[in-house]
């Protein structure tokens, strides 16, 4: 069992939230029925998109990566940015 149960990520734009976590980590992402999304990935936690209709604060999440370059061009290439 994985230790962290489910992320929850507050995104300003979710249909561009929902592609873009869709594109980086093949998460099938479904409609939650109360206006965000929900994934439930063969391993690690379960994942829920929320509109950020309030202001609240966005998550910060830490993955681990065996090859960090080729972790940024897959963010990259599927419409992240990377930092100055």
């Amino acid at each position: 069992t994985h230790p962290v149960r489910l992320v929850v990520v507050r995104a300003g734009t979710l249909a561009s939230a929902r592609d873009f976590h869709a594109a980086l980590f093949g998460w099938p992402l479904a409609d939650d029925g109360e206006g965000g999304a929900v994934a439930t990935p063969a391993a690690g936690p379960a994942v829920m998109l929320r509109p950020d209709a309030d202001g609240a604060q966005g998550v910060v999440a830490f993955f681990a990566t065996r090859d960090v370059a080729a972790t940024r061009d897959r963010v990259v290439a599927a419409g992240g940015a990377q930092a100055d």
